[in-house]
């Protein structure tokens, strides 16, 4: 019953940190669940009523963040937005027609006002300054991934055959460009740690002559350049977010996940994820068997160099050794996780917490040893 208290206990510190993750945002998401818990209380509550299809809600989306960030650790101003698409009751309940619709809320009151100012976070903070008498200050803007590329340098960093480049080209005016920018920043900071991949823009209107130059036949035009074809090839699939990750992903051969993090398979090898599961809630004399049926899969998958490979044996050796070993090791690499780190060594960590988890996704029917 120890070894289970101990693994269950490093599952609920597993659960609980990733949701502490997942929540740690400066904008509030509002749902029919929590609405009443954060509206209409001694908090000013300043909402945003979106949809995500609309390009109107994606050029807001940035500017929405900055003014958020003005507020972080506020407990008398919240900065919060309700997804439409999910939640129509409770849009409608507040008489949005249209998207997006920003709403204040003043302290203990279920009945806002409409803000009908300019979008841009400045406008926005002066609004949310006047209304709650607060002296907030929009935080330094923030490093853009996305390399700016101009005929001065084009053939240095779009031609260079050692790096995969995605392209885009733009015009400041165009509204789809607009609404694209702030995913396209997310993809680019998706791949900062890949250092092949360059995800990049061009001001063609800026820039005269590119139009033909290029033979660009509308903005945004978004080219593909790979290492083994400079010519470049044009992006015709959907500009979304994921859509696009989905394609850097597979045209590089890369597994990130929205926002740099490596995806959760990377790391895992089926066939030993199977043995380690039963390993962390096996008796010693079954272990022994695990452990032998680990290293024979290992020589049967031709592994024995594999990194991989090796991390598992080496969990299996100190779970031996320390009862507490998982529990505590998850633990430490999460508190590594959370401090400023080379990317090569967040790579390394969150490949670590990767195979560790192999040893945690148990079921009752996988606690039997087969």
């Amino acid at each position: 019953m120890r070894k289970l208290d101990v693994l269950v206990g490093s599952a609920v510190i597993f659960l609980g940190l990733f949701a502490l993750t997942a929540s740690a945002r400066d904008v509030v998401d509002l749902t029919p669940d929590n609405f009443n818990v954060d509206v209409g209380q001694d908090t000013y509550i300043f909402v945003k009523f979106y949809t995500p299809w609309c390009g109107h809600c994606k050029r807001l989306a940035p500017e929405w963040e900055r003014l958020a960030a003005a507020f972080r650790g506020s407990i008398y101003v919240h900065i919060a937005q309700v997804d439409c698409d999910a939640h129509k009751e409770l849009c409608s309940k507040y008489g949005v027609t249209g998207y997006p619709t920003l709403k204040w809320f003043p302290r203990n009151s279920l009945n806002p006002e409409t803000y009908t100012g300019d979008r841009e976070a400045e406008k926005l903070l002066e609004f949310v300054n006047e209304k709650s008498g607060s002296k907030a200050t929009l935080p330094a803007g923030q490093k853009s991934f996305v390399v700016e590329v101009t005929p001065d340098n084009f053939t240095e960093i779009v031609k260079d055959k050692t790096k995969h480049v995605l392209l885009e080209f733009y015009a400041p005016w165009c509204g789809m460009c607009k609404s694209l920018a702030p995913d396209y920043e997310v993809l680019a900071e998706t791949f900062q740690y890949e250092p092949d991949i360059v995800i990049a823009k061009y001001d063609a209107d800026k820039h005269k002559g590119s139009v033909e130059k290029y033979k660009i036949k509308g903005y945004p035009e978004l080219r593909w350049y790979p290492k083994n074809n400079k010519k470049g090839v044009p992006y015709k699939s959907s500009r979304d977010l994921q859509p696009l990750i989905n394609f850097v992903n597979a045209m590089a051969n890369t597994m990130r996940t929205k926002g740099g993090l490596l995806d959760d398979d990377v790391g895992r090898m089926k066939d030993l994820d199977k043995i380690a599961v039963k390993y962390a809630l096996a008796s010693k004399e079954e272990r022994e068997k695990l452990k032998t049926q680990m290293k024979n899969t290992i020589d049967f998958l031709d592994a024995k160099k594999d990194p991989y490979a090796q991390i598992y044996l080496k969990i299996v050796d100190s779970i031996d050794s320390n009862e507490r070993y998982l529990a505590d090791e998850y633990a430490r690499v999460e508190r590594m996780l959370k401090t400023p780190l080379p990317p090569a060594k967040i790579d390394q960590f969150t490949i670590r917490k990767h195979i560790l988890t192999a040893f945690l996704e148990f079921d009752e029917e996988e606690m039997a040893i087969s």
